[in-house]
């Protein structure tokens, strides 16, 4: 399994909020076999976008997400990902607290 970074625009690093955010953003970037970045602004769709690229470029996905936050971003790439036919193995964070 290789890890590639897929970025949405330019500048995401400035998102986190904390300086462990920061650190681990950092960590995985530089850990990473290659990074991608979409878009050379922030623009609206931006994060859907990524979203769909990581799909679209990928065979199986491991999702950790919330299912009680209805609208996520990260439910939709779920949902997106099944309508493509991926293999998905998910981690519910509802369902194992130990993760969070």
């Amino acid at each position: 399994v290789e890890l590639i970074c897929a970025v949405p625009c330019v500048g995401q690093i400035n998102e986190m909020k904390t300086p462990q955010e920061k650190y681990l953003y950092t960590m995985i970037e530089r850990n990473s076999a290659k990074t991608v970045t979409l878009a050379d602004a922030y623009y609206k769709d931006c994060y859907r976008d990524r979203n769909r690229f990581m799909v679209d470029n990928s065979s199986h996905m491991l999702a950790v997400y919330r299912p009680s936050l209805k609208g996520s971003g990260t439910l939709q790439t779920i949902n997106y990902a099944k309508r493509q036919g991926l293999d998905i193995k998910l981690i519910d964070l509802d369902k194992n607290p130990q993760f969070s």
